[in-house]
């Protein structure tokens, strides 16, 4: 460790520690501190700390200093107690159940990605203030594309790379942060009234009642007429239910929105093939529909670590079965250990192995449904003003 990475990480600490007791209390609960304590190691040994302190102070000049609208996070960064502390996302990570090592494996050797939103506008301040204050020869626009196999279309997202090993990626402005600052610019002009949108409740009673009733024109990945039905059918009747239809409503696990309709509605207890799962799936309804889930029954019922329980999440996702012929009898072995039956356990396994490919990552989802929630939120309370910014 060189002297810098030795300071950068000494100050990280602080930093994080000291964001937490603003955040949680002091105290800090004890999950809170040993979260830290553990994410805080893994980024140490990985010689990351430099990079989360760039991003930290990257957030904080753009809302600070520029006013820009900051979004609350996109992909499994979102799962990092220490980005939560620094500002860098803006989701509780604990409230949701989120998974550092989705983010950065222990024993892995891929690097961080933490991509961030801001409002139209405000990105280009934000590169402008990048380029100013480290110089435009030490940073870089870089591209991603992705290949839609069905329809070989292409498509592309920008962003500035500012640290020389790492792709840390400035995206693109939002639309959606900019009409929800448009919007709340509107209200306090009118009314005088300048609330944080980031503290608003989520369960409103009128903002669920538009999800319930498929109101959701112009509101962030809920505005399509068949999400609307669906809306209709689950009614959801809390966050987490616009998190999982938000995660089922795409090819693949789709077919399962009827399931999870009929689930909810009834009346019967969801029975589990092994009683122990209950704990990883009851927000669910019994049913497999995060990535996280499949890592966290992985470690409930066989003990697997953290880092195997992320190398099985990607093999059932890419279809290794190279890799899962190995892991299914670890996977065995320490379930028949702790006590289960074997054909228990073989039913979990297919049931995992069926829901891999389509589970969807909950940190990037619980980040994106709560943009649409927000932006259903001023449509609820503040429709003539949501209308009037929605025209444009």
């Amino acid at each position: 460790m060189t002297f810098r990475e030795f300071l950068d990480s000494n100050y990280l600490e602080s930093l994080s520690f000291s964001k937490a007791k603003q955040i949680y209390g002091e105290p800090l609960p004890d999950d809170v501190a040993e979260r830290l304590k553990f994410e805080l190691q893994i980024i140490k040994q990985r010689g990351f700390s430099g990079y989360f302190l760039f991003l930290q102070e990257v957030v904080s000049t753009a809302q600070s200093e520029f006013g820009v609208w900051v979004g609350p996070g996109r992909g499994s960064a979102a799962g990092s107690l220490v980005c939560y502390c620094l500002g860098i996302t803006k989701i509780d990570p604990f409230k949701h159940g989120l998974l550092f090592e989705r983010f950065l494996n222990p024993e892995g050797s891929v690097l961080p990605d933490i991509d961030i939103d801001f409002d139209d506008e405000g990105r280009g301040r934000v590169v402008e203030w990048i380029h100013q204050k480290y110089g435009k020869d030490r940073s870089a626009y870089v591209d991603s594309f992705c290949k839609n196999i069905s329809t070989t279309a292409v498509s592309g997202a920008g962003g500035v790379n500012q640290t020389p090993s790492l792709d840390s990626a400035i995206q693109y402005g939002h639309e959606t942060l900019s009409r929800m600052k448009a919007i709340c610019a509107l209200v306090k002009t009118r009314t005088g009234r300048d609330f944080d949108i980031e503290n608003i409740p989520d369960d409103d009673a009128k903002t669920m009642e538009l999800f319930q009733t498929g109101q959701t024109d112009d509101v962030f990945q809920f505005g399509s007429k068949g999400m609307q039905k669906c809306l209709r059918d689950l009614h959801p009747s809390c966050f987490e239910d616009l998190v999982i239809l938000n995660c089922m409503y795409r090819p693949g696990s789709m077919d399962y929105i009827t399931t999870l309709v009929r689930k909810k509605n009834s009346k019967k207890a969801v029975r589990y093939i092994i009683p122990c799962m209950e704990k990883c799936l009851h927000n669910t309804y019994g049913i497999i529909v995060y990535q996280e889930q499949i890592m966290m029954l992985s470690r409930l019922i066989a003990d697997f670590s953290r880092s195997d329980s992320d190398l099985l999440r990607k093999a059932f996702e890419r279809r290794k079965m190279d890799v899962l012929s190995v892991l299914k009898p670890r996977f065995m072995e320490g379930g028949i250990k702790n006590g289960h039956k074997r054909d228990a356990l073989e039913k979990v396994w297919d049931e995992m192995e069926r829901k891999g490919m389509y589970a969807f990552q909950k940190s990037h989802a619980v980040c994106y449904t709560w943009m649409s929630y927000q932006m259903a939120y001023l449509k609820a309370n503040y429709p003539e003003e949501f209308r009037e910014i929605m025209r444009f």
